[in-house]
């Protein structure tokens, strides 16, 4: 993850320095643009689709949590890593 969001930081002219598993990926002091923020997410579940786990990140259940599973790397990951538990893998007939 941390990947992508260093090739969605390079794209619009920013870096990886100082950002820790706290950064906040929304917000006002968030460390990329939405657009830059809906790249990352398209990025992760493409990627995700190309090792065999079908997951769609946003959806209404995520939106409606009390904290964001957005709101930074640390909450992200760990929201990625329950979808992947309650996930199935793809098959050959997807």
């Amino acid at each position: 993850m941390m990947s992508v969001l260093e090739e969605a930081l390079e794209d619009q002219g920013s870096c990886m320095d100082g950002v820790t598993s706290q950064t906040p990926l929304i917000g006002p002091d968030a460390l990329t643009t939405s657009l830059a923020f809906v790249s990352i997410i398209a990025d992760i579940e493409m990627g995700m689709a190309d090792e065999g786990i079908e997951l769609t990140l946003v959806s209404e259940e995520a939106l409606s949590r009390s904290q964001s599973p957005f709101r930074n790397l640390d909450a992200l990951a760990n929201y990625i890593m329950e979808l992947m538990t309650a996930s199935k893998p793809l098959t050959e007939d997807h």
